[in-house]
């Protein structure tokens, strides 16, 4: 009895913790939590060379999104509206080792920053920004 009155004043200390955080998620369909996506291809071609297969994005179930660059990995969180469809990007940060891709996973970085939208078709994400395509990712087959 004793361990079970611990486990509910655990269970009771954390929503207690978590009450004061605004919900993220809402609605019923969206990305997979903890789903790792695979860069395929960004609508600046230029960049899209150096990227395709590489850049890595996973929104985890805390609304914790992390990945990797070119050379580098970034953390931060997202906030997600599945009904609206909105995705958006906050308090971002970088590892910054130097490598010749900087100037693009600063870029990169900023797309992130920029997406409003976003669009699940299958195994697929697409993101936006006021309504121009980013960037497609696809559901990385290790999941």
């Amino acid at each position: 009895m004793k361990k079970l009155s611990g486990i509910i004043a655990c269970c009771i200390s954390l929503s207690a913790c978590m009450a004061g955080r605004p919900s993220l998620v809402k609605g019923t369909a969206g990305p997979p939590a903890s789903a790792r996506w695979v860069l395929q291809s960004l609508e600046d071609t230029a960049l899209q060379r150096q990227w395709r297969g590489v850049a890595t994005l996973v929104l985890g179930r805390d609304s914790a999104a992390s990945g990797h660059m070119i050379c580098n990995t970034f953390n931060g969180h997202y906030t997600i509206d599945t009904a609206e469809r909105s995705l958006q990007f906050n308090h971002l940060a970088a590892t910054w080792k130097a490598c010749s891709g900087s100037k693009a996973e600063a870029a990169y970085m900023n797309m992130l920053r920029s997406i409003d939208h976003y669009e699940l078709t299958a195994q697929r994400l697409i993101v936006y920004s006021g309504g121009k395509k980013l960037a497609v990712y696809d559901l990385s087959k290790g999941n």
